[in-house]
């Protein structure tokens, strides 16, 4: 069996299990969400709805307390939402901590939280509303950061 293939069956078995490991992290000695873009490169995703976990490569940049970009499609697909609230503070991305953002994307308000465990396992929660009965909400495993 190719390595190749043996990767792929290695990473939907850790998909199905639902366990994240967090990658290396490729950032300044101290990054302050508030005041630094940061590009969070994810590879799986979760669906909160319906429970489903899969492959999902994207990068979630974070630019600030401005705005927040979801990238996929190596960039060809870009969806961009707006910042209207904070709850937390999290000065050094690099250590365990967390932060909710209140977000609106084309109206509909939602949430994103950004958090890092003591494990140094990192998520993010993405949740809006929507004309969708059951709105939108996934949980994004972080690979690692970048600046």
């Amino acid at each position: 069996m190719p390595m190749k293939d043996l990767k792929r069956i290695l990473m939907c078995a850790v998909c199905t299990i639902v366990v994240t490991i967090h990658g290396s992290t490729v950032l300044k000695a101290q990054n302050n969400f508030a005041a630094d873009t940061i590009r969070w490169n994810c590879s799986r995703m979760h669906n909160l709805n319906n429970g489903d976990n899969f492959i999902f490569n994207c990068v979630v940049k974070s630019y600030g307390l401005e705005k927040i970009e979801w990238i996929q499609k190596s960039g060809a697909q870009v969806f961009t939402f707006s910042i209207t609230g904070v709850d937390g503070e999290w000065q050094d991305v690099t250590l365990p901590g967390r932060l909710a953002l209140q977000i609106s994307y084309e109206g509909n308000p939602g949430e994103m939280v950004f958090e890092t465990d003591n494990a140094g396992k990192t998520t993010i929660t993405y949740t809006l509303s929507g004309n969708d009965p059951l709105g939108i909400g996934y949980t994004f495993f972080v690979d690692n950061m970048a600046e």
